[in-house]
This record gives structure tokens, sequence and C-alpha cells, in this order.
């Protein structure tokens, strides 16, 4: 038997090489960006010995350091725009942001600096640990609408690529924890465990990334105009004349561009820089502004709960990383249904799939609150003893049913949010067609850089939230006695035991209402945020899936680009009573629900089986040898 031939995509349709490829790269980035964004402050306040007010001014440096980083975002799109290379326009950056990342977080993570000092260090990495991984990540994303325009596509893409980031994100959240607190700390120290999760996570980001560059194939850049040809040119050749100018001719030069600027200014002709060209691009498409607002109020409210839940746990049940853990696999596993998005898609619109995500967060964060709140007051500690929870988990039957109770309706809420971001990210990227057709450009890499963005500038509130929350409960009061035992008993000045006593004491020093009032914080904010969410992409969001296709029709059709025809004359559907044309293979189905055309109620299978049974055939043939 001869060899099948390969089969052939059809143009504009996403390859299985780019799909896991692109897909699978999100792990070890997204693992990096957890180890830094949830456990940097946690890692400080742990090992880095100190005040309140040196606590208080890296929540104050980090939240400038994200506005800074979000409003830089749009610079990285303009310079990715701008960009051509063999490789295409993604990879250079992609590759860049990620070496320069590496270096910057193992330094954060190992540098032996205290105090004062280390908030002063802090300042600087902090920064350009913003800048460098938005290289990456501005590249990264915006490298996704790109590789195709097919909506089916694009879902599958989005989601994978959402489960590929969501694994590197989840597995840091499971493990982390346990890992660097209690019984189960790498080599039973804090510090340590850190910096040795950190090296292993780094050598994951390197691999990913390397392996979807490899692996990804972008489409051709579109070739260089007439004029974009001419422009390059004539910038050119003007600093190779620039480069044989005497002092005086250069100084001159300079001023005449000045003056240029100047006028361009006066007159209103200027060009306008990277942040200003975003904002442009948001106001002029409503449908834009619309997600980054949702996204904006999605990001806030997503994270209240994960920067909390450690502290919350912490000061009631001890220095259990397991308990963190615990509860974060919980919640990851539903947010793991996310892979359902394509299946459900099909069967719901997205506006539909909001209300399951509203329904789950509000019920979930309300329940949660219930239970620890009528809980708070009760004295689970003499329940029943089972030595594998005990041991495990440092708690008895009763309280460990009580914790996974509440993890429990923590983590349907975290499904409801899993399930928010998918929807807020198609719709995003919807918006790149709605801007082809109403501007007649599709600023890809400007309207992808408003999502990371909208996440930085939802990440600095959080960490405002954060700072104040921990500050008003006590809880930095007393993080310079922690990281002073761990630091202590990473240098052998006293031993495991007498760091846990240390640990114990100072958070039992903790007032008991701060534990009620961190898990309000938990329930209730989060729950505040995502409603504003939901009422604005329900009430202005215009892009769903109908108009969505007639978007893309309208731009084909002004590109001159001709449809395909389709070959089959009908496909019967009765399931909802209404006929359809199916051309995955070119034939014509009759597809009743029950498997029985005669009881099919459209009459499709009626009204067009006559003409696939007819053969013309038949009218040459004689009456004598029909007879």
């Amino acid at each position: 038997m001869g060899r099948k031939a390969p089969k052939t995509l059809e143009p504009g349709r996403l390859s299985k090489r780019n799909l896991w490829g692109y897909s699978m790269g999100g792990i070890g980035r997204d693992m990096t960006y957890t180890l830094v964004n949830t456990y940097i402050t946690l890692f400080a306040l742990a090992t880095k010995s100190l005040t309140p007010a040196e606590y208080a001014a890296i929540g104050v440096i980090m939240i400038v350091c994200r506005i800074f980083d979000g409003l830089n975002d749009p610079i990285m799109g303009m310079l990715i725009e701008k960009t051509r290379t063999k490789v295409g326009k993604f990879k250079p950056w992609i590759m860049i942001g990620m070496i320069t990342n590496i270096v910057i977080v193992m330094l954060m993570f190992f540098v032996p600096l205290q105090g004062a000092s280390y908030v002063v260090f802090f300042g600087f990495m902090y920064l350009l640990w913003g800048i460098t991984y938005t290289m990456n990540d501005i590249a990264y994303w915006g490298m996704m609408p790109s590789l195709t325009s097919n909506a089916e596509d694009r879902n599958n893409l989005a989601t994978i690529a959402n489960v590929g980031a969501g694994l590197g994100m989840g597995a840091c959240l499971i493990l982390i924890p346990v890992l660097t607190a209690g019984d189960f700390a790498l080599f039973g120290n804090t510090q340590t465990a850190y910096q040795l999760i950190s090296g292993v996570i780094c050598l994951l980001f390197a691999g990913c990334q390397i392996m979807t560059c490899m692996t990804v194939q972008e489409k051709p850049l579109p070739p260089l105009t007439e004029e974009e040809i001419a422009e390059r040119e004539a910038k050119k050749a003007e600093k190779e004349a620039f480069k044989q100018m005497s002092k005086e001719e250069k100084a001159q030069v300079r001023e005449a561009k000045k003056a240029a600027k100047a006028e361009a200014k006066a007159n209103g002709t200027k060009k306008d820089n990277a942040l200003v060209g975003m904002f442009k691009v948001i106001f002029k498409n409503d449908q834009v502004l619309v997600t980054a607002g949702s996204m904006l109020l999605y990001n806030i409210g997503s994270a209240i709960m994960n920067v909390l839940v450690t502290y919350w746990v912490y000061l009631k049940y001890g220095y259990n990383g397991m308990l963190v853990t615990v509860f974060t696999a919980l919640t990851g596993i539903s947010m793991a249904i996310v892979v359902l998005y394509p299946i459900l898609s099909k069967k719901m619109t997205r506006k539909q799939l909001m209300k399951v995500c509203f329904g789950a967060i509000c019920g979930g964060y309300a329940i949660m609150l219930i239970l620890a709140l009528a809980t708070n007051h009760l004295d689970l500690s003499n329940g029943t003893e089972v030595e594998i929870l005990r041991n495990l988990l440092n708690l008895n039957v009763e309280e460990t049913a009580l914790f996974i109770s509440i993890a429990i309706f923590g983590a349907i809420a975290s499904f409801g949010q899993a399930l928010f971001y998918q929807v807020l990210t198609i719709s995003m990227t919807n918006t790149i067609e709605y801007n082809d057709l109403k501007t007649g450009k599709r600023d890809e890499g400007m309207i992808f850089s408003v999502r990371p963005f909208m996440a930085k500038m939802g990440s600095s509130i959080v960490k405002a939230i954060e700072t104040i929350v921990l500050v008003a409960i006590g809880y930095a009061a007393i993080s310079e006695q922690i990281s002073g035992a761990i630091v202590k008993e990473a240098n052998k000045e006293i031993s495991n035991e007498a760091m846990k006593i240390t640990i114990e004491n100072a958070l039992n020093s903790v007032d008991d209402s701060a534990i009620i009032w961190l898990m309000v914080c938990m329930a209730v904010l989060p729950v505040a945020f995502l409603i504003c969410a939901f009422i604005l992409y329900m009430k202005k969001y215009k892009i769903d899936e109908v108009r969505y296709e007639e978007i893309c029709a309208e731009i084909r059709k002004r590109d001159g680009i001709e449809e395909e025809q389709c070959e089959c004359e009908c496909h019967c559907d009765c399931e909802d009573g209404e006929c359809h044309c199916d051309c995955e293979d070119g034939e014509c189905h009759c597809d009743c629900h029950d498997g029985d055309e005669e009881h099919c109620t459209c009459g499709c299978c009626e009204e067009h089986t006559p003409e696939v049974e007819e053969i013309p055939a038949l009218e040459e043939v004689p009456a004598t040898d029909q007879e």
C-alpha cells in the first residue's frame, strides 16, 4: 500500500505544532512570574529582618514599580511592532526578556543583604525585573493572535495557552508554600528553600521559552510598502550624513529638529509616543475600553484571596505550609476545569458563560465567609485524632473537615474566576478584528499591551490592599521576629526547634480579631470588584459570536478575499429544528438527534432526499429496457 498523502492545513488554521509549542511555553514563564509576584513579599518578610516601616517601604516600591511597568507596556508593544527579523518580530524579544529576567530573579533571591540595605537593593532589582519581564510578556502574548484568525482555533489556542500558564502558576502556588514553611520545608529552612526553588524555576523558564521559539512558526511579516522602504532609506542616509558633519553642523541639526518638533506640537501634527498611542487605541476602540476596564476590576478581585490566604492560615493554624498547599491545590483543581471552555463555548454564548461565572463567584465566597465566621469561636482542638491527619496537616478530624469545607467553597469561587478570565481573554482578542474594521489597522501589539498593563495596574492596587491589611492587623510587626529566627537557624546560630518556638510565639501574639478581618477581606473585597467587572462587561461589550463572524466577513469583503463556497446542499440538524450547511467533508448530512431520519421534524431531509436520489440518466433508458 502506498503512503497516505500528508494532510494539508487550510489557510489561516492553526497547526498542532504551533498550538502545543506556543501553549506549553507558558509553563516556565508563569512559574517565574508567580514566584516573584506572589512570594517575594513572603520571602522578604521571612528572611530579611524587616521592620514594619521597611516592609511598608517595600510595598510602596512594588506599587510604584508596577505602575511604571504598566506604563512601559505600550512602549514595548510599539518596539515589537517595529521589529523585523528573519525569525519574526516576537521571538527576539521573548529570548531577550527571558535571559535578562532570569539574571534579575537569581540576584533577588541570593543576595545576602538584610534590613534597610536590602530594601534599597530590592528597589532597583524589582524595577529591572518588571522591565525585563515585560519584554518577554508582551512579545509572548502578542504572538497568539498572529497565529490564527479562525474563531474555533483561537478558542482552542487561548484555552490551551491559559492551561499552560495555569499549570506553571498552579505548580508554584501548590508546591512553594509546603516546601518553604513548616515541617516539609527544604533543608528545614525557609531561606535555603526559596533559593533552591528559584534556581529550578529559572531553569524551567529558560527551557520552556527556548522550546516555544524553536517550534512555533510565525506568519511571514508583510512586505514593506514603498513608503516604508523610502522612509527607512531616508533615515539611513540621514544618519550617515550626520556622522560626516562637524560639531557646529550637528548642533545646527539638533536645533532644527527641536524647532520642527515644537512647530509640529503647535500645529497638532506631532507623532504620538507609545503610551499616548496605546490610550488612543483604547479610546478609539470602545470594545477595547470595555474589556480593559473589566480586566482591571477582574485582576484586582481575583488576586485578593490568593495574596491573603497564606497569612490567614499562619495566624489561624500556625506556620504550616502544608495547609496553604492544600487550600491552593483545591482552588487549582477547580481552575483546571477551564480546559472545558472550547466545549462550553459550543453550548453557551460568552455572556451565558459569564452568568455561570457570576453565580460560582458569589456563591463560593459567600459560603466560605459564613463557614469561617460561624465557626471562628468554636474550639475544635479536642476533636477526634487521626495519626495521618495530625502528621500531615497538624489538625484533628473536626479541624480538617472545617478547613477543607472552607477551601472547597474558595475553589468554587476560583472556578468562576478562571472561566471569567478565559471569556475576557477571548473578548480582548476579538477586539483586534473590530479595530481592523474601524481603523484599517490591527494594532495587535498595542491592543495586547493593554492586557498586561491592566494586570500590572491591578496588581499594584492589590499590593496596596495587602500592605494596608497586614500593617493594620499587626502581621508586619511580628515579621522581624520570624525572619530573625529563620536567618539565625540558617546560620546555625540556633536550633530548628528554637526557630519553630519563636515563630509560634510571634504568631500567637497577634489578636484573634485579625483572623476575622483577614477572612472578611478575603471574601468581601473580591466579590465587590468582580461584580463591577461583570456588570461592565454584560452591559457594554457588544462583540458576541454572531457579531464577530460578521466583522470577519466585512473585513474579507473589504480586502477582496473571496469566501470558500460550500459544496454541500444542506445539513439537517433536528435538535434546533433548522437546516445547516456542513462543509467539513463537502457532503450533505441528515443528522437527526435520534438517529432516525423518519422522525426528523424539520423537513430538511425529506426536502432534499429527492434531489440526492434523482438520477437523470434514467430518462435516457428505453422503455423496453425498463420493462
